[in-house]
């Protein structure tokens, strides 16, 4: 059950971030608009974090200026070293792994640092949110209901 509550609040980290659409690799375009652009021609065509999370995620807002989408972009690589530094070397390790392999990573995270990630994801969210228009935290929060529940996990 602990290895669960440690995938849960991995998973919740990037769901609620919405970072879907920032998880971008390193070697991005110079044109970063690109990433959430939808070419007309191609009827299946979604913004990149809608392909990946099944629309969620800030990716989906629509009507994000440049400066906003910086803006998150930078919120986001901030969280993410945050996170990175409480995680010891060995739940790095595992995770990267993980990554490679398409799974989901299966580390035991300390109260202290389940606790720790908590606020920073908190921390963060509102940073976000206070990037975004009246208009487009509305469309987040609709996007946010419309979402599927998952199940809560039994506290231990």
């Amino acid at each position: 059950m602990r290895i669960n509550r440690g995938l849960l609040v991995l998973s919740a980290v990037t769901l609620l971030m919405g970072a879907s659409g920032f998880m971008a690799p390193n070697k991005v375009a110079a044109n970063q608009s690109d990433l959430v652009a939808q070419d007309s021609s191609q009827p299946n065509s979604k913004p990149e974090g809608a392909r990946r999370r099944g629309g969620r995620g800030f990716a989906a807002i629509s009507g994000l200026t440049d400066a906003q989408k910086d803006q998150l972009r930078q919120i986001h690589e901030s969280t993410r070293q945050q996170m990175d530094a409480i995680l010891t070397a060995e739940q790095r390790e595992q995770m990267r792994t993980a990554r490679e392999q398409r799974q989901r990573p299966s580390i035991n995270l300390t109260e202290d640092q389940k606790t720790r990630m908590r606020t920073i994801r908190e921390d963060a969210k509102k940073r976000m949110e206070a990037v975004l228009t009246p208009e487009q935290r509305q469309q987040l929060e609709q996007m946010r209901q419309q979402r599927p529940q998952r199940p809560q996990q039994p506290q231990s």
